[in-house]
């Protein structure tokens, strides 16, 4: 039986508000599917405090009594490679427990949401969807990067949520596509379409929810119809969308952010007094 793990990557350079709404969201919004393998990375983009380790639990509190969510643990990590290295660390972690059928979906804080029921099965069956298809997610960009006009255009799954099958990604763990690089243009070039690349030239398809119908191969043909720009930000309708202000909006986000300003002054006042210990498996993993 297949199983559906999640990757979950942040950082700590800010103080978690967008992560705790994602955890609430999370929560609240049945996946459709069975329970998920949560495992949260997060990078270290300064030095790691107490009050950065009580914030964590807190969005790990977000699970306790979720059903659909079983947090594997939490692992910090170095800032080299970014989202990419992160994802690396997530699918190295699960290695020893994955099977070549499961699902793992990989999704950073960027991705706002989920906004919607079925929010990990809708990406499930956007995969199954077309024929030998590797890799999905919310949007497709069919240009490179307009900072590095060198890059040649191609189609590429955009990696704020992207979702495949182990025996696609579990190859790549040793040495996955942008984890070893530092400039933020390399690890975007080399990390998002680096990866939808490496799984066409498997042989494999790319496709997105935003486009359901239109899946793309290393040599297949694009409709002239489809914008080449990207559009993510203009995406709407999806499970998760690309970040927009207007998510923090809403009543919900509204009390949820007045919740984690509470989140804040108590971990503020448990950290200073040195008694926090986190309940959960917290791994720091050098680079």
């Amino acid at each position: 039986m297949n199983r559906f793990h999640l990757a979950y990557l942040t950082a700590n350079d800010k103080r978690f508000a967008t992560d705790y709404l994602h955890f609430r969201n999370m929560a609240r919004r049945s996946p459709g599917v069975q329970t998920g393998l949560l495992t949260i990375i997060v990078g270290r983009a300064r030095s790691v405090s107490a009050f950065d380790l009580a914030l964590v639990e807190r969005l790990v509190d977000c699970t306790r009594d979720c059903p659909w969510l079983d947090v594997r643990g939490v692992l910090w990590k170095g800032n080299l490679g970014r989202d990419f290295s992160s994802a690396a660390v997530a699918l190295n972690d699960i290695s020893g427990i994955v099977h070549e059928s499961d699902y793992v979906m990989v999704r950073n804080r960027s991705a706002f949401g989920p906004l919607a029921e079925n929010w990990y099965q809708q990406y499930v069956d956007q995969y199954n969807r077309h024929p030998a298809t590797g890799h999905v997610g919310s949007t497709i960009n069919l240009i490179g990067h307009p900072l590095r006009p060198d890059v040649e255009d191609t189609p590429h799954v955009q990696s704020y949520i992207y979702l495949s099958q182990w025996k696609h990604l579990g190859t790549m763990v040793k040495d996955y596509p942008g984890s070893r690089r530092a400039d933020r243009l390399d690890v975007v070039v080399e990390g998002e379409i680096g990866l939808s690349r490496q799984i066409m030239a498997d042989g494999q398809q790319i496709s997105c929810l935003n486009w359901p119908e239109h899946p793309f191969s290393a040599d297949g043909p694009i409709l002239s119809s489809l914008p080449r720009r990207d559009i993510k930000k203009m995406a709407l309708h999806l499970p998760f969308r690309y970040k927009y202000g207007s998510y923090y909006f809403s009543r919900s986000s509204i009390l949820g952010l007045i919740v984690w300003m509470l989140h804040l002054l108590k971990c503020s006042t448990v950290s200073r007094s040195g008694r926090h210990a986190p309940s959960r498996r917290v791994h720091d993993v050098s680079d």
